[in-house]
């Protein structure tokens, strides 16, 4: 089972400095929980983009892609500060 976030940081601030072989365990955890996020992530991304955004035409009518479209530009005109408008939009 993947640990939430706050339990890999919980687990990176329970061992002393000095102890380094059990640093290097809690790093060790912490390496493979990040990677089954990323591999989740890339399967997640992939389904996505393959299929969901797929759905909008086979089971919206033309007034209701339009209204989505409308809901989605206003999320991104709303993106954080911290992100540019190529970063959020992925291109």
């Amino acid at each position: 089972m993947l640990l939430d976030t706050s339990g890999l940081f919980c687990l990176l601030h329970q061992r002393e400095p000095q102890d380094r072989g059990a640093v290097d365990e809690v790093m060790r955890t912490v390496r493979a929980a990040i990677l089954e996020v990323d591999k989740r992530l890339t399967i997640h991304n992939a389904l996505e983009e393959t299929q969901i955004y797929r759905w909008a035409t086979t089971i919206m009518n033309e007034q209701e892609q339009a209204d989505l479209a409308t809901r989605i530009n206003a999320e991104l005109a709303n993106r954080p500060p911290r992100f540019s408008l190529d970063a959020w939009s992925n291109q």
